[in-house]
């Protein structure tokens, strides 16, 4: 999908405003936003796109890959 970033953008802004306390964000490639990585990973495991796209709340912008398992290989984390 080629407007899935600024979709996920988006959904990360709008679950910070729900849930002020959150200080990221890890949203599957389904569009299912998870407090906690490792629940965001575990249900990515489930779907044909296995990303997942991490977002701070200082900024909506995604941090990290963080699973990338198409091809069975786990993506590490990289900052930007």
């Amino acid at each position: 999908m080629a407007n899935n970033k600024s979709k996920f953008t988006e959904k990360a802004a709008a679950v910070f405003a729900a849930h002020p306390e959150l200080s990221e964000v890890h949203i599957t490639s389904d569009g299912t936003a998870f407090p906690m990585l490792c629940n965001a990973k575990n249900h990515a495991k489930t779907l044909r796109g296995k990303t997942v796209e991490s977002y701070r709340k200082s900024k909506t912008e995604p941090f990290a890959e963080i699973l990338k398992l198409e091809d069975g290989s786990v993506v590490t984390a990289k900052e930007n």
